[in-house]
């Protein structure tokens, strides 16, 4: 029987994990790789050196790779958002001997990966619709819509975001430039907004412990308003009946802090008859989300090719 390797990629905003899958006479292995690359180039060259140690001898050799950054659907060029670079398909990974590379954006292979995630309702809904949006959340904010079976991402997370300026706490969070959802939707905006608050937090991992820990209320009920206004404009402008939260700054929207998301959710007079049919979940334990949906498509392919 053929060797066969896979190697699953997710080149995420603050670090890069991979997962090679190796099938040889009815055995499995799989080796997980988690590393920083800090250019396109450095990125390369992690992945020649996972390509030369752990599948270069397979005789079939597969690449599924997620990209936080844009893969249009003809995936002709795919942009790395955090180093703010434009690569043209055949240009990534060149040297690298794959029979077969395939470029996602992460939103997309997080949405494939739903079909094995489990979930917690935060609100009710009754809208009967296949229309679905999925907010996958990192160190930057990704959008994606699925209906009919097909994905398509969204660059909602750049659209602007509107402070209520009646409000003393949002307020506080005007700093002079235009906003945008991903500014405060993501983990990075988690630290903009317990900075602006007045709070000293290292990262992300320390606002979670401290939020389990009862602190940061105000933090996170000004995280969860945010949210659920930033969800009714999402629900607006694309109809969907489902809307699906995941990623790791969800970690800290305990259950007492729901209300606030519905609460703002569904501040829409006009709308509310609408909004309150619209169904919002999240994902629990989700943090790998993007490179869960590139191993399930590199499977599905390797199971049609009838190689494992």
């Amino acid at each position: 029987m053929a060797k066969v390797g896979l190697l699953a990629l997710d080149v995420g905003g603050s670090f890069v994990k991979s997962a090679v899958h190796l099938f040889e006479n009815n055995k499995k292995e799989k080796i997980f790789f988690k590393f920083h690359s800090k250019s396109f180039k450095e990125l390369e060259g992690d992945i020649e050196s996972i390509y030369t140690r752990c599948i270069q001898d397979c005789d079939y050799k597969i690449l599924v790779s997620s990209f936080a950054g844009r893969v249009l659907q003809d995936g002709e060029v795919v942009s790395i958002t955090k180093w703010r670079e434009i690569k043209k398909r055949e240009n990534i990974f060149k040297t690298l001997n794959f029979d077969k590379k395939i470029f996602k954006n992460d939103i997309e292979c997080a949405m494939v990966a739903l079909e094995s995630a489990k979930f917690q309702t935060i609100k009710k809904g009754k809208v009967n619709c296949d229309n679905r949006a999925l907010v996958y959340c990192g160190s930057g904010m990704g959008v994606a819509l699925s209906k009919d079976g097909k994905i398509y991402p969204s660059e909602f997370a750049s659209s602007s975001f509107a402070l209520d300026f009646e409000n003393n706490l949002e307020k506080k969070i005007y700093n002079k430039t235009i906003l945008s959802n991903e500014d405060i939707l993501s983990s990075n905006g988690i630290l903009f907004i317990s900075e602006k608050l007045g709070y000293k937090v290292k990262d992300l991992y320390d606002v979670i412990k401290k939020v389990q820990e009862g602190k940061l209320t105000k933090v996170v009920k000004l995280f969860a308003t945010f949210l659920g206004r930033s969800l009714r404009n999402l629900a607006l402008t694309t109809l969907c009946g489902s809307i699906i939260l995941g990623g790791k700054p969800m970690n800290i929207l305990l259950p007492e802090y729901y209300k606030n998301i519905t609460e703002e959710f569904l501040k829409d007079d006009n709308s509310k008859w609408f909004l309150k049919n619209v169904e919002i979940k999240r994902v629990l334990k989700d943090d790998d989300l993007p490179l869960k949906g590139a191993n399930i498509i590199g499977f599905k392919i390797l199971k049609e090719m009838r190689l494992v």
